[in-house]
């Protein structure tokens, strides 16, 4: 049996517990976030993804790290992306790190700029779905679904 003789004792063994009760919850809480980005590090797949309201995506990613050239039908840019894949059954979560506008004086782009943080975020998600055919869904920037053309996995767990 424990004795304790001061109120000070007390005091410092709740804060120790408290202390550890925080840690052990950051702890959990990073491995919940990264556990889809520990299995993307399997990624070793090429994909095409179509969707004639939004536009055309074209990509590869190798070890968790994924590069895409994207032509967007909305703002009338393409542009190549770079960043992490990460995936855990069904969901992706894609990361981008940077973005790569070509210089093209000929290319016509959207005048209206206030579009660009609408659709170039720099994190998105969402499921993909099917077996013979895979779609992807996802509901931001807006609702959709696209068609998506996998050669490879993106995870060490599909």
């Amino acid at each position: 049996m424990l004795m304790l003789t001061h109120k000070e004792t007390v005091s410092d063994m709740l804060k120790s517990n408290k202390r550890r009760v925080i840690l052990a919850l950051l702890v959990g809480l990073c491995i919940v976030v990264l556990t889809p980005f520990i299995n993307g590090l399997g990624c070793n797949a090429s994909f095409i993804v179509l969707n004639p309201r939004l536009g055309s995506l074209y990509g590869k990613c190798e070890y968790g790290k994924t590069i895409i050239s994207v032509k967007h039908e909305i703002t009338h840019e393409t542009y190549i992306g770079r960043g992490f894949m990460g995936y855990w059954h069904g969901r992706y979560f894609l990361l981008i790190t940077s973005r790569e506008f070509p210089v093209d004086k000929t290319e016509h782009i959207a005048p209206n700029t206030l579009l660009r943080p609408f659709y170039y975020r720099n994190f998105y998600t969402g499921n993909i779905v099917g077996d013979e055919m895979k779609y992807m869904i996802y509901s931001s920037p807006e609702p959709t679904v696209s068609q998506l053309f996998l050669n490879g996995e993106f995870g060490i767990i599909p």
